[in-house]
């Protein structure tokens, strides 16, 4: 049916929207002003927040239905475990390691250098739009 195609349009948004959030997100860090910070911020939030349910969505079609709930528990698990343990941890050991250079800005600095991860994570879905449109 219509409804069960699979599609991988739906990356599209997650790939555009991973890749703009991160000069947004370097904007926020380094806005000279706040109110050009508070925009980058909502800017920003809309992007991320566009990504999560496109690649959940495009992570549904797949996988066949039967192992739907187990891929999006696993999919969830690894998010949490690179989003929230290992990328923060990064963070914070990059901040350290530039503190006797930068000083008190060497968390915006190790922020900065964070926001490689969304630029990897917009191409792997582009990659990964031209491997899926093959099958």
């Amino acid at each position: 049916t219509r409804l069960a195609r699979r599609d991988h349009r739906t990356l599209h948004l997650a790939a555009w929207a991973s890749l703009a959030s991160a000069p947004l997100f370097v904007l926020c860090l380094w806005a000279p002003s706040v109110p050009l910070s508070i925009a980058a911020v909502f800017c920003c939030a809309v992007l991320i927040g566009a990504v999560s349910p496109t690649a959940a969505a495009a992570g549904q079609t797949m996988v066949v239905p039967a192992a739907r709930a187990t891929g999006q528990a696993i999919s969830n698990f690894l998010n949490a475990l690179g989003g929230y343990a290992v990328g923060v941890l990064l963070v914070g050991i990059a901040s350290d390691v530039l503190a006797p250079q930068a000083g008190s800005e060497s968390l915006r600095l190790a922020l900065t250098l964070g926001q490689i991860m969304p630029v990897v994570s917009g191409l792997a879905y582009l990659v990964s739009m031209r491997h899926w449109r093959r099958t």
